[in-house]
């Protein structure tokens, strides 16, 4: 991947910079993060600006679980996964085999989105785009432990399942937002600190993936501004 100028208009003080994937061979592994804690809650930000879609059968996963691949995902059309370029779904590894769940959630190519996704207590499972709830599902099963979390890929294996397009702002919660809450985060299309954001004292993880990010001369290292869950 690599460090490019971004067009996502920030609140004062922070990166004008955002982290370009190919869709071809780039992705981020964060260490022992929760992707959903058994019995628990759990919530995902992040904004995104797809590339133009290319309406090929290709999907690529914003966040995956090494233990078994199961994911949120996009498609770029085609017949594999979603006929819509930009549809968002729910990959889910059950004992049963996969089970994949299409939402109403579109992500709009070469403009930046604003994603959240809210793992409640009862297996159901809330998509808000630019701060509005724009997808519900229910009887969600499986997404119940603790694993390495991969961002922009599928894992394990999987060509094709890149994210291609820039992320920014990345952040794990421990608990299921609130609407209220997501709006805040959304704050008028302006990602802000969440050194002040309301629900502090659930956020896990926060990932700029802006200037504060360096290059080792292998690897991108993109400091986790909570804790000490770096990814690369």
């Amino acid at each position: 991947s690599n460090l490019v100028v971004s067009d996502l208009q920030q609140t004062s003080g922070y990166s004008p910079y955002a982290l370009d994937f190919d869709g071809a061979d780039d992705y981020l592994t964060m260490t022992s993060t929760d992707f959903k804690g058994s019995g628990g809650t759990v919530s995902y930000s992040f904004w995104v600006k797809p590339a133009t879609y290319s309406g090929s059968s290709n999907y690529g996963y914003f966040l995956s679980s090494s233990s078994n691949g199961g994911g949120i995902a996009y498609s770029e059309g085609g017949t594999t996964i979603g006929t819509t370029p930009g549809q968002m779904y729910l990959y889910n590894m059950t004992n049963a085999g996969a089970v994949v769940t299409t939402t109403s959630t579109f992500i709009d190519e070469n403009v930046w989105n604003h994603i959240v996704v809210v793992f409640n207590t009862g297996n159901e499972v809330e998509f808000y785009k630019n701060g509005i709830l724009s997808s519900t599902l229910t009887g969600i099963t499986s997404f119940n432990s603790t694993w390495d979390t991969i961002a922009a890929r599928r894992y394990p294996g999987g060509v094709g399942n890149y994210v291609n397009g820039e992320l920014s702002n990345f952040s794990i919660f421990d608990t299921a937002l609130t609407s209220t809450e997501v709006t805040e985060i959304y704050n008028q299309g302006l990602p802000s600190n969440l050194n002040s954001y309301s629900a502090y004292s659930n956020l896990v993880s926060w990932w700029q993936l802006g200037e504060n990010s360096s290059f080792n001369g292998t690897d991108w290292i993109v400091a986790d501004e909570i804790g000490s869950n770096n990814g690369e």
